[in-house]
């Protein structure tokens, strides 16, 4: 990521000690690490040129050979006839670019504390330091779903954990359905961890935190592909439940599509045919506009964003869908 990124490519923010990183950091060229930085996990080292430029002449080479400074010189609107020089600073730079933010998958990879202190605080922390100011916060996929939606407690009862076999309650008991399975990246350990989630009151509070740093959180939750928690959720509620009548189901039971194929294969794909699953995602996102509201966030001439993913979903998933996913997209990022 650092490799490709528009200011800092092939450079890596580190530092020699963990607890050095409150005092200060600096950036690594990656290929000129020592063994003292090598803990620093980068596959960048011994990059070249070679690696990464595709044609001569083309204005979008995607390696430097002085870092970002160069790259931010070709990019600008400035030609070298306004004699403009731009200091190696993250500061001076960050006025230059409205959006300057960071991703991390909280779905895949949930991480709550880091050395005794939050793990979200710390990363806010720095991106302040960096002056940065999106935070973008990857909170479903097919491994998890990691926010709280109190009048959807099984997103988070079931589809924030992981195990193999039978899933069971939150009291420990038997419940006939199976386990959300872990994914490739997941430890013996994380297969025993329950709850790995946000929840409703620490959000709000994230987003107060980031807020006071200047920084803004974007939550995203990935629809229509990368959805398999989500529908696994649905579907032990409804297994669970059977009352509800199927409410804010994202799968049709009856439906039928080639085994063959990775995306349905393995079941994440949503339904877009169904009126639940439109009344599920009214229902999220009214959920997460009260958590920025509750934080004193929310404002009808400036809303925050909200990301709802749209990546990788197959042709062969559904028919004639296209037109209903552009429907989706547009109705329930305007509710």
């Amino acid at each position: 990521m650092s490799s490709a990124s528009d200011i800092f490519n092939n450079w890596a923010f580190g530092c020699t000690k963990i607890e050095c990183c409150h005092d200060g950091f600096q950036t690594i060229k990656s290929t000129e690490m020592t063994n003292d930085q090598a803990y620093f996990p980068s596959p960048m080292s011994g990059v070249t040129d070679q690696h990464f430029q595709r044609y001569e002449g083309d204005k979008w080479i995607s390696w430097d050979a002085n870092g970002g400074l160069e790259r931010f010189n070709r990019y600008s609107n400035f030609s070298p006839s306004d004699n403009i020089v731009f200091k190696n600073d993250v500061k001076e730079l960050a006025r230059n670019f409205s959006y300057r933010g960071l991703h991390i998958d909280f779905a895949r990879n949930f991480f709550r504390e880091i050395h005794g202190r939050s793990f979200v605080e710390e990363i806010i922390n720095l991106l302040e330091r960096l002056n940065l100011n999106k935070f973008h916060m990857h909170l479903s996929d097919d491994q998890g779903w990691r926010l709280e939606i109190p009048d959807i407690p099984e997103l988070t009862q079931y589809g924030a954990s992981r195990c193999y076999g039978e899933f069971k309650n939150e009291y420990g008991g038997k419940t006939g359905f199976p386990c959300l399975f872990p994914g490739p990246q997941d430890t013996v350990d994380d297969t025993h961890r329950t709850n790995l989630y946000f929840d409703r009151d620490e959000f709000i509070n994230l987003l107060k935190f980031a807020t006071e740093k200047g920084i803004d959180i974007i939550p995203e939750f990935d629809f229509p592909a990368h959805a398999s928690a989500a529908i696994e959720s649905m579907e032990y509620r409804h297994y669970m439940n059977p009352a509800y009548g199927g409410d804010f189901r994202l799968v049709d039971p009856d439906e039928t599509f080639p085994t063959d194929k990775w995306a349905r294969y393995y079941n994440g794909q949503i339904n877009v045919c169904l009126d639940s699953t439109y009344d599920f995602l009214k229902k999220i996102v009214k959920e997460v506009k009260s958590m920025y509201v509750d934080a004193g966030l929310f404002l009808l001439d400036n809303p925050p964003l909200f990301h709802l993913g749209g990546d990788e979903t197959p042709d062969f998933a559904w028919t004639q869908y296209r037109l209903l996913l552009k429907w989706l997209l547009y109705n329930t990022l305007c509710i």
